[in-house]
């Protein structure tokens, strides 16, 4: 009997929702419905029934539940009792591609922590490969993956097969960031030919997909824009936008306070048409600490802030 499986049953309990469920675990409803079945049949009983009240134990259910209770406080007394120092350590890891708001989402997490606790805190940018490597190798518990929107099943195929999960982040298009100084700063629309006396702070690993000129290559980008400099590390990236003059990025819209503390604007450009996602990815069974919980919802009132900076300029 799988532990991880008696925890979704409890929580499925306490919601009477299988999709609210899904939503607090941070996996897919069909994900924690198999989980349900499986243990429905390990065991030989039907867990829940269905109402109009919700999800609800039957009544085999219920004395079932209460059973599983007690074995998971009995696990984590035994964690406690043996782990000690373990358990009081604070660990919360993140490979990522370089993104301002999920740089930011990491920054508002990394300030409620409890300094006075012990800490180990990875935050890693990367590729996607390597940020599914990452994750499914167990060095990571939380990944990011950025891709344009047409390798959706491509992305999911190749998730599935390496047993990862994924929760949807956001989808957008990506925006021409630059010093709030720059001669375009106050232009309301920007072009590629607008673009192509300027000098384009972009990012010196290949691997990572972000801030590295996106659909606008097929538009004859590399033809118009011939002024680069390479770096890597998103801080290197807005640092340098923000202090070389006539220089501009790439990237996802991000918070105002964020930017504004570069002294950066950002613009949406005519050509920039495809749009893209981020996602979460983690394993299967990956089960959320209270860190990784906080850096999600500061992820989410990233995005969110980000968005209505967008709708409020539209």
């Amino acid at each position: 009997m799988n532990l991880i499986h008696l925890k979704y049953a409890i929580e499925v309990e306490k919601t009477r929702s299988i999709t609210k469920a899904a939503e607090n675990l941070f996996m897919g409803q069909p994900n924690l419905s198999r989980a349900i079945r499986e243990l429905e049949q390990n065991i030989g009983i039907q867990i829940f029934k269905r109402t109009s009240r919700g999800v609800i134990p039957t009544a085999q259910g219920k004395e079932f539940l209460g059973y599983a209770k007690n074995i998971l406080e009995q696990v984590e007394k035994i964690e406690s009792l043996y782990h000690p120092a373990q358990s009081d350590k604070l660990l919360f890891s993140v490979s990522c591609p370089s993104a301002g708001y999920i740089a930011y989402a990491f920054i508002k997490t990394a300030e409620k922590l409890d300094l006075s606790k012990a800490i180990e805190f990875n935050f890693t940018e990367a590729g996607n490969m390597d940020v599914i490597k990452n994750v499914s190798e167990g060095n990571c518990g939380l990944g990011i993956l950025r891709y344009p929107s047409s390798q959706e099943k491509h992305i999911i195929k190749m998730l599935a097969e390496r047993k990862l999960s994924m929760k949807p982040i956001w989808e957008f298009q990506y925006q021409v960031l630059m010093s709030d100084s720059n001669p375009l700063a106050h232009k309301m629309d920007i072009t590629c030919t607008d673009l192509k006396d300027f000098v384009e702070i972009a990012n010196g690993d290949l691997n990572i997909p972000s801030l590295q000129n996106p659909d606008i290559k097929q538009a004859n980008h590399h033809d118009i824009i011939n002024r680069r400099i390479s770096v890597t590390g998103i801080g290197s990236l807005f640092n340098l936008v923000s202090t070389i003059p006539n220089t501009f990025m790439w990237d996802s819209a991000n918070p105002s306070e964020f930017i504004n503390r570069y002294s950066l604007v950002e613009k949406s450009c005519k050509e920039a048409t495809m749009k893209y996602r981020d996602i979460l990815i983690f394993k299967n069974d990956y089960q959320f600490s209270k860190l990784d919980k906080m850096f999600v919802e500061e992820l989410e009132n990233a995005k969110n802030e980000a968005l209505y900076k967008i709708l409020k300029n539209n």
